[in-house]
């Protein structure tokens, strides 16, 4: 787990990957994490689905519009929906949570 603003997206995502920091851009970390990670998206392209849309698949959540990256990441921690940006509260959490 990092600091709330030591890395961008880009960085988190791809070390949580176990990736290099500039491996892969924030989109193709995200899908990356999908296609390796979520069954049935093996397949996928690393620039497929837009980062928001990749976080509603990881968070399962039925509408892919439904909520912001924002949104998203702060419920996977935990947080109020807007309690923190999506950097730093990635940059808190110390791994994805599915689901």
């Amino acid at each position: 787990m990092a600091t709330p603003n030591s890395m961008t997206l880009e960085e988190r995502m791809n070390t949580i990957n176990g990736d290099g920091t500039r491996a892969y851009s924030f989109q193709e970390a995200c899908n990356k994490y999908v296609r390796t990670n979520i069954s049935g998206y093996s397949a996928i392209g690393l620039n497929k689905y837009t980062p928001e849309e990749a976080f509603s698949i990881i968070r399962d959540k039925p509408d892919m519009r439904s909520h912001s990256l924002q949104e998203l990441i702060n419920e996977m921690g935990g947080y109020e929906l807007n309690q923190y940006t999506p950097r730093e509260s990635l940059n808190k959490q110390a791994s994805i949570t599915e689901g």
